[in-house]
Order: structure tokens, then sequence, then C-alpha cells
């Protein structure tokens, strides 16, 4: 019986205490913070340990509480089945990644969409904002209204202060719908404000890129490294495209104006401190480049004798496999490339192609896979080239044909010369002078 001074309350002590703890540890993983998760449990309940904890998390285990009001942990199927049936549990950690993934990429298709429409459309504009002859907005009792500064202010990430809350939001939506109106008028003559809303908008994405990345990379190493989810496919291509943006921006955005100066060089600096924090990111700010799985499918690529594989998707025409060559030149293999006479565009005695093939990579394109090897073994030279693919290289191929190809590769490019196809079946019962005759023909 409650007292007069004590209201009855609704709920015991325990109550639904797992399924709030749960909601609450899981606001820290989907946030970027997975040690707060941890930190939930741990810090909360006595006794608790980091092992345990992490079975609540991937669902193995549940707090429940008893009719006496004992909360305990279980791994009971049907008290986990009531959870989940209730939706309490049910949380899908490999759709949250792949969904952040596909954002993360839709930030670098936007953000290159805006840069290239700059760079194409507008290249008689510089990016000293305050010279650009656009139409100015009446000031009246307002200050810094002008679309220079309104797009300054979209730059530095501060659009609008106190001051410019009715006036302009307002303007700036009225220029934004006038140049998208534009674009799909060509008659409609080439405006300052078109360059400036594109400008804006790619620094903009750039911003929203990098939050982006720092709020997922430290959850999505979490989530790997304890056996939550898979690797998912071709997620190094994915931040190796956000990498080469971000970094691209951090060396070369210069814009003049004083409103957005500070914070761009400021957005600069924190880019470049903040790619290298990822393992991925590490590993593209020390090689220039993500290695890759084959077995992703990537369109082109080099598969190297110890299976590593660096590889981008692209139509025929994109070069794809020249700029893997001189991104491996300008970060990788340049002291080796260069050591060995390796220029680029064709001014030193050897390209980075050329290297690559000679040190035993064998060029991918879709199913055709190739490679130049010595017709014999030096076996006094250090540096000798492969006399045939590895059995790493032909285990990855067989794989990578398999799931893409039904089976089957040709071992020449079929524009050069027409070639039966060959099974992976009898591919991987080839011994080494079997598949030297197969691959040495140049």
């Amino acid at each position: 019986m409650a007292t007069k001074n004590q209201k009855e309350l609704g709920f015991k002590i325990g109550v639904g205490l797992g399924n709030v703890m749960f909601d609450i540890a899981l606001e820290h993983i989907t946030s970027g913070d997975p040690e707060g998760a941890i930190d939930v449990y741990v810090r909360g309940l006595h006794g608790m340990t980091r092992e345990l904890a992490l079975g609540l998390l991937k669902q193995d285990y549940v707090l429940y509480t008893s009719a006496d009001d004992q909360v305990s942990l279980t791994d009971e199927d049907e008290i986990i089945k009531e959870q989940r049936k209730l939706g309490l549990i049910d949380f899908d950690y490999t759709n949250f990644i792949s969904r952040k993934l596909l954002f993360i990429d839709d930030c670098v298709k936007s953000a290159w969409h805006h840069r290239n429409i700059c760079n194409e459309r507008y290249s008689a504009y510089t990016e000293n904002l305050s010279e650009l002859n656009v139409h100015n907005v009446p000031e009246k009792e307002y200050r810094d209204t002008s679309l220079n500064n309104l797009c300054a202010r979209v730059i530095a990430d501060n659009p609008f202060d106190t001051s410019l809350v009715g006036n302009g939001e307002r303007v700036w939506e009225m220029m934004c719908s006038r140049v998208e109106a534009a674009e799909g008028d060509r008659k409609n003559p080439v405006r300052g404000e078109q360059f400036l809303y594109h400008l804006s908008m790619f620094v903009k994405n750039i911003r929203t890129l990098l939050k982006e990345y720092l709020a997922f990379y430290k959850t999505y190493e979490f989530l790997v490294e304890n056996d939550f989810i898979k690797k998912p496919v071709a997620i190094e291509y994915t931040m190796e495209k956000a990498f080469h943006l971000l970094s691209a921006f951090a060396e070369n955005a210069n814009y003049s104006h004083p409103m957005c100066n500070n914070s761009i060089n400021e957005l600069k600096e924190k880019i470049k401190k903040s790619i290298p924090l990822s393992k991925l990111g590490n590993e593209f700010v020390q090689n220039g480049i993500i290695a890759k799985d084959i077995r992703d499918c990537y369109d082109a690529g080099y598969l190297g004798p110890d299976g590593t594989f660096y590889g981008a998707d692209g139509p025929d025409n994109a070069m794809i496999h020249v700029n893997l060559a001189e991104d491996l030149f300008n970060g990788l293999f340049n002291e080796q490339m260069k050591k060995a006479g390796v220029c680029l565009n064709g001014s030193g005695t050897l390209d980075p192609e050329y290297w690559l093939m000679a040190k035993g990579f064998m060029k991918v394109h879709h199913n055709e896979i190739y490679g130049f090897f010595r017709t014999y073994k030096d076996d006094n030279d250090d540096d000798r080239i492969l006399f045939a693919p590895t059995d790493t290289q032909i285990k990855l191929i067989c794989e990578y044909a398999d799931k893409r190809w039904n089976g089957c590769i040709y071992t020449q490019p079929k524009i050069v010369t027409k070639t039966e196809p060959i099974k992976t079946s009898k591919l991987r019962q080839m011994d080494e002078i079997a598949l030297h005759g197969l691959f040495c023909r140049y």
C-alpha cells in the first residue's frame, strides 16, 4: 500500500531492463562508438564481462526479467525467439553496414557530379568567389545576402546566421531552383550563380562524406573483428573512391573568400588527419591504392603472384589498367619502378604496365586473364620473372571465374586473337609445365 507521499508505479525495477540497455548500446554502435556499446553493459552491470556483452550485442543472449523480478542472462531459445518476435532485439548489422556503404557511395557520386560540372562547363570561372559577376540580392536591412556570400557560407558549413534566417534561406532556395531549372535548358546562358551553386554543393558533399566516414569506420572494424558480420563485397573499392575524392580535395581545394577560407583550411587539415584512422584509410595513405579481392568481381585489374589484386570497375574505354598501373607507380611500387627505369607517358625505358607484367602480375579484363612470363627459369636471378602462374594465382582465378564467368576464361585478349576458352576444372589439374604452355605466348 502506498502512503500519501508515495505514488503507485506502473512498473517494477528490472522490467524491460535488457531491452532498454540493448537500445542504448545499439545507438552507440550506429553512431560510430562501438566501445561505448560495450561499456553500457560492462559498467552498468556488476560482473558483466566484455565477452558476455558481445554475446548480448550479437543477440546470442538476452537480459531477461523473471516472474520474481530477478534479472538474469539467458540463451534459452524460446525466450530469444519471443524477444525477436516482439521486435525487441532483432537488428540486422549486415544490412546496416550495407546501407551505410551505399550512402557513402552516393555522397561520392554526388560530389563527383557537382565537381565535374564545375570543371567541364564553367572552366572560365575562377575559384575567387568575390570576383564573380553574379546577380546580387538587394540587401535592404540584411547584411551579406549576395549570392557570393551565401555560397561562401554554405562552403564554410555555416550558411545562415541569426540575422539571415528568413531572407537568407529564401534567397538560397530561389537560387537552387533557378539553377536546377536552367540545367535542362541548353539555350540558357552560363551564369556565375550556376557555378557557385555546383561549387557549394560539391564542398557540402565533401563535408558530408567525411562525417559519414568518421561515423562508419570504427563500427565497421568492430563488427568485422568480432564476427558480427562478414566483410562486405567490394568495400575496399567504395572506400578507395571516397579516399581519392577526399585526399584530392585536401590537396587542391583553393577558394578565395573571407567567409570560407579559414573553414576550408580547417576541413583540409581534418581530412588529412582523418583518412589514416581506419585500416583501409591507412593502407590508402601508405600505398596510394587499396588491395582488393578478385572474387569481388571487378571489371579489370592486376593479380599478383601472392594473390594480391588491384582492380576497379569501368567501361572498356576507361583505361582501367593504365590508371591502376600509374597509381601503383605513384604509390606502392614507386621506388622499385624508378630503379628499374620505369617512367610515365612513355618517356622511360619501361612503362608501369610492362613492369607489373614482368614481375608476374596477371592482367584481368572480365574473363580474359593473361600474363607475361619468360620461357625459362633463371635461378641465379633473385628478381627472376615467374615461369608460370603461381598456385595462389590459379586458385583465385578459378574461384573468380566460377563465380562470375561460369567457370571459363580466355588466356589471350579476344581483341588480339581468337582462342578457345579453358574451363577452370581443367585449369586446376594443370602442372607448371602445362600452365607454362598455356600462358607463355609472348
